[in-house]
């Protein structure tokens, strides 16, 4: 399930970012500056997502309590993306 839902949502948040990228970002050489830096933060990011869920998951004896935990730290810190994103993507549009 974890399998299923990494790959569905990657392959969403690949697609988007496909299409987002070429709006704020017209010419080849904005592409390319914006690539140099989204690359790396991204590769850490994808390490760092697949490291500390068990990290987070295992500090706790009950595994139930160790799920929801990890899930409810995940939704936290998807929220201020989100939030983060929704004000980037206003400005932008300005």
């Amino acid at each position: 399930m974890s399998l299923f839902m990494t790959d569905t949502f990657g392959t969403l948040k690949g697609i988007n970012m496909g299409a987002v990228r070429t709006e704020p970002f017209r010419t080849q050489e904005d592409r390319r500056i914006f690539a140099k830096y989204y690359t790396p933060i991204d590769i850490i990011a994808v390490v760092v997502g697949m490291l500390l869920p068990p990290l987070i998951g295992s500090q706790f004896p009950d595994k139930r309590a160790g799920f929801e935990a990890t899930g409810l730290i995940i939704a936290i810190v998807a929220s201020f993306y989100q939030y983060y994103l929704f004000r980037v993507s206003v400005r932008i549009k300005k």
